[in-house]
């Protein structure tokens, strides 16, 4: 029968396919007969043993997790909430670095305010993809990020959204789950 991977967890080794019947069969890596370890979204191919699946074949055309320049540089694709924090809290942790070692320089205002802008750019693109491929996630089109430019509401209800929000557990528009 053929389905798709709807739960993984790698520490019990086990996890949860929804078949194409809708019925959901329980596994353990013991049935899994792919090279790479089960992905949420991952199609598979397997045996129905009552409630549980054995024989689990991984479908090769299934789409692999994002890269981390896939997910830094591209507006296509999802990325769950884990991806969007690490990328954002990443992005932060690099400003700061940035600006401690700015100020230890002692650099000038032109050179600084030059600095400033060329780190400025790659910043926001990389937030604009991040921010986009989780709005995606959540089924919704990447032109909801100028919801921020509405006053107050806007960055509060894209904060919910992206930062504590689940996204689609399942393929949606913008294709299946990356995590």
């Amino acid at each position: 029968m053929k389905g798709k991977v709807a739960v993984f967890n790698e520490t019990d080794r086990s996890g949860t396919i929804l078949g194409a019947d809708d019925n959901e069969y329980h596994f353990s890596l013991d049935g899994w007969k792919g090279a790479d370890l089960p992905r949420l979204g991952h199609k598979v191919d397997f045996t129905i043993n009552g409630e549980s699946a054995e024989a689990i074949f991984g479908d090769p055309d299934s789409p692999e997790p994002l890269t981390i320049p896939q997910i830094l540089f591209s507006f296509k694709g999802r990325i769950g909430r884990k991806a969007f924090w690490l990328s954002s809290l990443g992005m932060l942790a690099v400003v700061c670095i940035l600006m401690v070692i700015f100020g230890a320089l002692g650099l000038d205002e032109n050179t600084l305010a030059i600095l400033t802008l060329l780190i400025t750019l790659p910043l926001v693109w990389i937030s604009l993809a991040v921010q986009i491929k989780r709005w995606h996630d959540r089924n919704k089109s990447g032109f909801w990020i100028f919801i921020t430019l509405v006053p107050l509401i806007g960055s509060v209800w894209a904060l919910i959204e992206n930062g504590f929000l689940e996204g689609d557990t399942t393929a949606n528009n913008y294709g299946a789950p990356s995590y």
